[in-house]
């Protein structure tokens, strides 16, 4: 589904702004699509707060962008609230 706008709560309240990715794929995936010279950290970020976000925990990156096709996965746990990519 594209554009499914989530709501964020920070400290238990919901706040008004809402995150944008650029789809959910089957449900399960979280898809971030670029197109910039090459993907930088910030971009990760972008996409491990659409999956706290959403509680999913797998989202792709991808950058159409540089010369070469760039993608990344990612991977979140709940219980390590940091972000793994395989």
């Amino acid at each position: 589904m594209a554009q499914q706008p989530l709501d964020i709560c920070y400290k238990g309240q919901l706040l008004t702004k809402h995150y944008c990715p650029d789809l959910i794929c089957f449900d399960k995936v979280v898809v971030e699509i670029k197109a910039i010279k090459q993907l930088t950290s910030a971009d990760e970020g972008q996409l491990l707060n659409y999956l706290k976000a959403s509680g999913k925990t797998v989202g792709v990156l991808i950058n159409f962008g540089s010369p070469r096709l760039e993608w990344k996965r990612m991977v979140f746990t709940p219980s390590n609230s940091s972000g793994m990519k395989d």
